[in-house]
């Protein structure tokens, strides 16, 4: 089927350049009007797409091709009417062979801006058009009104020097245009990268023709005429392609990435009002439980010391570990709505670790579980949000006594790889098999197991201490065996000004 289109596109093609070259022999005059209104039409159109789907276009330089497009269509125009022969300007017969170098350097400029700006996605559309419309205005008086716009053309001598010297200015800009098109070539899909290019050359092309021709009727310009219809032709292409089928491709593809995004979000909320529900409901019942066993003792005086002792420690404990637990929560949510910014600081990074040893420090005293800030003698300073290291290391080593049995020992350590500094907390602990440690940080999955004394958590932790290890430029590592324990480790950039210091 395609082959077939194609074959009809350029039997089609042929016909009508026959068609024209056959006009061009028996009445130039109107060969020159048809063409030159045939890419009018083309201009006009080009404009009035672009103008139609500014709304959904994401491509800048196609839509800044769009308004020169209208704007050369205007000197275009007034190019075919001031052609000799048509006699609505008698004052002088050659004011077509400025108005073609002005439009044709307009053009020339604005393929240039395209191939040197690829990569743009807004352009401001009110500053662009008004720089057009000053360019045209100045074109239009300094050729038709205050008439100091050079010579082009001569009855009986040909071309002038400053016109062929223009077309060659115009080649080499389009030239370097297509030079920085290629550089940039990826900004575009394929289809219209090459729709530009070959644009791009065909107008080389034709301003080649037009370098050459010595007379207004002779071959020469009828080839530049071609040439140029061709160009504007594939320009057109281009701006079907990326704003009337790519935009709703685009559309299409975007509902869909919201709908799946959607899908995902209501998932999240729903195991969340789970976690709030399930979890957050047996420590503050267990809490309220044992106040009101607190204060009815406060009347009836039936408990003993260490009933008593046992009852506050209890409620100690739910209220701690339910208050990182919210914390997670918090710090999950914050990360879900993009509203956690990362404020770099000189951070020395045996803090946190300490500042982690001293949270939980009752924690591991209860298990009877050591915990060692294995330091070298010197100081480690990264650069790195102090907030966000402190949450991770918490988590990180509230982990590592979750699954490390009692008489267990963690370590905090901290070393340096070249610009990193990596901080690790190891475990002797229950460990984890390959399948495991590959759903660990799997965003909002919540996998969660209790752990050696049945402590229960969200399955957030490690979630959260790999995106807040990530806004701070670094990654977060895990080497494990089942039945040996768990190394996380994690990276930090290094300060700058700042080597190790004793």
């Amino acid at each position: 089927m395609k082959k077939i289109r194609l074959l009809s596109f350029i039997f089609f093609a042929s016909a009508m350049i026959l068609l024209f070259y056959y006009m061009s022999r028996s009445n130039y005059l109107l060969f020159h009007s048809l063409a030159e209104l045939f890419s009018i039409i083309i201009a006009g159109g080009i404009f009035l797409i672009v103008w139609n789907t500014r709304k959904i276009s994401e491509s800048a330089p196609l839509f800044l091709l769009g308004i020169a497009y209208f704007f050369i269509s205007i000197l275009d125009l007034l190019h075919t009417l001031g052609y000799k022969g048509m006699k609505i300007f008698t004052d002088y017969d050659f004011y077509a062979n400025q108005l073609w170098v002005a439009a044709r350097f307009m053009e020339a400029v604005s393929l240039f801006i395209v191939g040197l700006f690829s990569n743009r996605k807004k352009i401001p559309f009110v500053s662009v058009f008004y720089i057009y419309l000053a360019f045209t205005t100045l074109a239009v008086v300094s050729i038709f009104f205050i008439k100091v716009f050079p010579v082009c053309f001569i009855a009986d001598q040909g071309q002038t020097l400053f016109k062929i010297a223009a077309e060659y200015v115009i080649i080499v800009i389009l030239a370097t245009g297509i030079y920085f098109l290629h550089q940039k070539k990826k900004s575009f899909s394929p289809v219209i990268y090459k729709l530009l290019f070959w644009s791009m050359v065909i107008t080389i092309a034709s301003e080649f023709s037009f370098t050459l021709y010595t007379d207004n009727y002779g071959i020469l310009n009828f080839v530049g005429h071609i040439f140029k219809i061709i160009s504007f032709f594939l320009i057109y292409k281009a701006i079907i392609e990326t704003n009337l089928k790519h935009p709703y491709d685009m559309i299409f593809k975007k509902l869909k990435e919201k709908e799946s995004f959607l899908e995902e979000a209501n998932e999240t909320k729903n195991k969340l009002f789970l976690i709030l529900a399930h979890d957050l409901k047996a420590p503050f019942s267990n809490i309220y439980s044992l106040s009101e066993i607190l204060i009815h003792d406060i009347q009836q005086k039936t408990l003993k010391e260490n009933e008593k002792d046992k009852y506050n420690k209890m409620i100690f404990d739910s209220a701690f570990r339910y208050s990182s637990l919210l914390e997670n929560l918090l710090h999950w949510a914050n990360t879900q709505l993009d509203q956690l910014e990362c404020k770099n600081e000189k951070l020395d990074c045996y803090e946190p670790a300490l500042e982690a040893f001293e949270y939980l420090e009752k924690s591991a005293e209860q298990k009877n579980i050591e915990i060692q800030i294995l330091f070298p003698p010197k100081k480690f300073y990264a650069d790195a949000d102090r907030n966000m290291i402190n949450a991770v290391l918490r988590n990180l080593v509230s982990n590592a006594l979750k699954f490390t049995p009692r008489k267990g020992k963690i370590e905090i350590l901290c070393g340096e790889e070249e610009n990193y500094l990596i901080i690790t907390v190891k475990d002797n602990g229950l460990g984890m098999s390959e399948s495991m440690v590959k759903k660990l940080f799997e965003k909002n999955s919540f996998n969660s197991t209790y752990g050696t004394e049945q402590e229960k958590g969200t399955g957030v932790g490690l979630v959260i201490c790999k995106e807040f290890v990530n806004k701070n430029g670094g990654e977060l590592r895990v080497e494990s065996q089942l039945g040996k324990g768990s190394i996380f480790s994690f990276s930090l950039l290094k300060s700058e000004n700042s080597a190790s210091m004793s």
